[in-house]
């Protein structure tokens, strides 16, 4: 990973983390709609924006994707598809949105495919660092991909892939936004590190 990727990578995480802390998330899975609410977006399906945009032809394009985000008069909203099945898919995809609006994704500016890719990028590594935060599971010596999933409320896929980064990924000494993220969930870690040991 090239250093311009590490420290964006970085910015992702502290700001999932910064999320967490501002919202007063104290325990997994990750309360979505506690965060919605503290930061008025609210969450629609994709037939309101249907209903919404009668004659724009961006609907048609975009029932191919889980979800997007949209800014409008300074306020923002996030869209569902309401033909994601999985419960696990609709938290990543509401999780990634939100990433692209505290990211500050959603300009009037045209971009490159690759700024985009980037974009896409930096709104993963944010939805996973929030719904599954690394440090808070390395506290916890909870690497069972199962275990995981049932904590978080993620994919199995998901927290297969969270495991491989937690093996891979040391933990530092907690300093900042880690001591305070500790300090938050520091309950939920002595209880639920008791269940499932």
């Amino acid at each position: 990973m090239t250093k311009s990727k590490q420290r964006t990578f970085h910015q992702s995480e502290l700001l999932a983390w910064r999320t967490l802390i501002d919202h007063n998330i104290t325990e997994l899975p990750v309360d979505l709609f506690q965060i919605l609410k503290n930061e008025a977006i609210p969450l629609h399906s994709f037939t309101t924006f249907k209903q919404a945009s009668t004659k724009c032809r961006l609907y048609d394009k975009i029932l191919s994707t889980d979800g997007f985000a949209v800014r409008s008069k300074g306020k923002f909203a996030i869209f569902l598809n309401p033909a994601v099945s999985s419960l696990q898919r609709q938290r990543f995809t509401i999780a990634h949105e939100l990433g692209h609006i505290l990211l500050g994704h959603l300009s009037n500016k045209t971009c490159t495919q690759d700024i985009i890719g980037e974009k896409e990028w930096q709104a993963n590594v944010f939805a996973s660092r929030l719904l599954a935060p690394n440090y808070i599971l390395k506290k916890m010596e909870i690497t069972n991909p199962k275990s995981i999933a049932e904590i978080c409320d993620i994919s199995l896929l998901a927290a297969t892939q969270k495991t491989q980064q937690l093996y891979t990924e040391h933990l530092r000494n907690p300093k900042g936004l880690e001591h305070l993220l500790l300090d938050q969930f520091h309950d939920f870690i002595k209880t639920t590190k008791k269940n499932f040991l």
